[in-house]
């Protein structure tokens, strides 16, 4: 798309790689965005790849920022061991993670003027958790597009990890961490934020996911529909407050602290 410029919410891993090679070829500009939620180490870590992918296609195609989520994140998990106890799931926490990210992303898109957005989900390869499955993935997109943002998913979906690797390789883009992989181990470890977090999660998206004391404890893809529409709401108050009141008054300690975390945010009016 001639002159579109896109943001994609990058981890660094071989998903959002492999959409961010795929999208340049589409797009005249793509923003990679990266959050650190707060309980996350080595945000920088999705550099590795960005520079490749910079290499690849010059500097002006591809634009890296990390942005700080753990105030947003703080505000939506608020209650969250008391609901954890009612859907039965921490799985909750991802759900939190992943929409705070979001929120981010639109807050982004409006101040840079960005039009369309995107994340790395292929449920063909990732689609054990409901974050990455299309019933799901729809409800993110409408909540995108309630903002004027057009969520991109046409990117080709590949069957397999390996398939990934190689379509990766012939770019010129080495993502091999070979002593990891018979593991079982994510060989982008090196090359995205590590989540302490991830331990858990992981449980749900490996092998052990099968275990049926782990399978009482997931969460499955129509209760985090029903959790998140209950989030979206909140989510909503957050977006709105900060688009039509950051400028109302310089001297709310809330707006000076979300601004901190928010480079992209106009300044407020006292500044201009």
């Amino acid at each position: 798309m001639k002159n579109k410029e896109i943001a994609l919410m990058y981890s660094g891993g071989l998903d959002t790689t492999y959409a961010a090679l795929t999208l340049a070829e589409t797009f005249s500009k793509v923003h990679l965005l990266t959050f650190c939620n707060g309980v996350c180490l080595r945000p920088r870590a999705s550099r590795k790849h960005f520079s490749m992918l910079r290499e690849k296609f010059g500097r002006d195609k591809f634009e890296h920022t990390v942005i700080p989520i753990a105030h947003i994140f703080a505000f939506l998990r608020k209650n969250i061991i008391k609901d954890m106890l009612k859907y039965r799931s921490p799985l909750l926490f991802d759900l939190c993670c992943r929409l705070s990210m979001e929120i981010a992303t639109i807050l982004y898109c409006m101040d840079k003027r960005v039009s369309y957005a995107t994340d790395g989900s292929n449920p063909r390869t990732q689609g054990q958790m409901f974050i990455q499955q299309e019933g799901y993935l729809k409800l993110v997109d409408k909540f995108f597009s309630r903002y004027g943002i057009e969520s991109v998913r046409s990117y080709n979906m590949l069957c397999s990890r390996d398939e990934i690797r190689q379509r990766l390789r012939d770019k010129g883009i080495n993502t091999e961490v070979r002593w990891l992989r018979f593991l079982g181990i994510s060989t982008q470890l090196f090359t995205q934020p590590f989540c302490l977090w991830a331990p858990v999660a992981f449980l749900f998206t490996s092998a052990t996911r099968k275990i049926p004391l782990i399978r009482y404890f997931s969460l499955s893809q129509e209760k985090a529909i029903i959790y998140r529409m209950e989030k979206e709401k909140l989510a909503q108050r957050f977006i709105e407050y900060l688009r039509y009141n950051y400028s109302l008054s310089h001297e709310k300690n809330c707006i000076k602290r979300v601004s901190r975390l928010f480079r992209c945010m106009p300044s407020t009016k006292n500044e201009q």
